[in-house]
């Protein structure tokens, strides 16, 4: 009867923690999936903060996870260890290259084209915060759907190196992107008037 209180007990502390690690690993994987998805903030400072949530996150495995039994408690973190590290670079990256203050800057960042389309609109930006030494600007072309008030899905278009470009409407759901720094012609692209089946 004793062994029995006992087997339960260790099967009950095992189900906690695997809980515990399973709460933080879920919103992890969930955060990086909407992300993926292109789901943003339209106000920086929010924008900003969710960059940063996701790169806590992991760190709130890391008290479960101690608390493991020897083999999982190695293996869980030999597993983690790369991906703390990974947030630990993406959230100094995000501090010093992508702060509200720097999105703001009008030296860094210019909209070189804004198309508006029914139920979406396709921009063109110019972002020179994040083109280090060698790469002086980006420019990136993407479809931004309002899917609710201060939040809306970005879809990447196109990109290229280096500054400079131009944006224009050929059709219904239809653009031309010139980036002249990439191979001097212009390039026509199809849209997707619809937010959800393109993921």
């Amino acid at each position: 009867m004793r062994v029995s209180s006992e087997s339960t007990s260790s099967l009950s502390k095992a189900h906690r923690f695997h809980r515990l690690l399973a709460w933080p690993t879920l919103a992890f994987v969930a955060a990086i999936v909407l992300r993926r998805a292109g789901l943003r903030f339209t106000d920086p400072w929010l924008d900003y903060l969710s960059d940063f949530a996701l790169c806590v996150l992991p760190f709130f495995l890391i008290r479960p996870l101690l608390r493991l039994p020897f083999w999982g408690r190695t293996a869980g973190c030999v597993l983690l260890s790369p991906i703390l590290l990974l947030a630990l670079f993406f959230a100094l990256a995000t501090a010093a290259c992508d702060s509200p203050r720097l999105r703001n800057d009008p030296r860094l960042h210019q909209d070189l084209g804004l198309l508006h389309f029914p139920g979406y609109q396709v921009r063109m930006r110019q972002d020179c915060s994040r083109g280090g030494a060698t790469v002086g600007c980006y420019v990136d072309v993407w479809q931004e759907f309002q899917l609710a008030p201060g939040f809306q899905l970005r879809r990447p278009i196109d990109s290229a190196y280096h500054g400079g470009g131009t944006l224009e409407r050929v059709g219904e759901h239809a653009i031309r992107v010139h980036l002249p720094q990439r191979d001097g012609l212009p390039r026509l692209h199809r849209l997707n008037p619809h937010p959800f089946p393109a993921w």
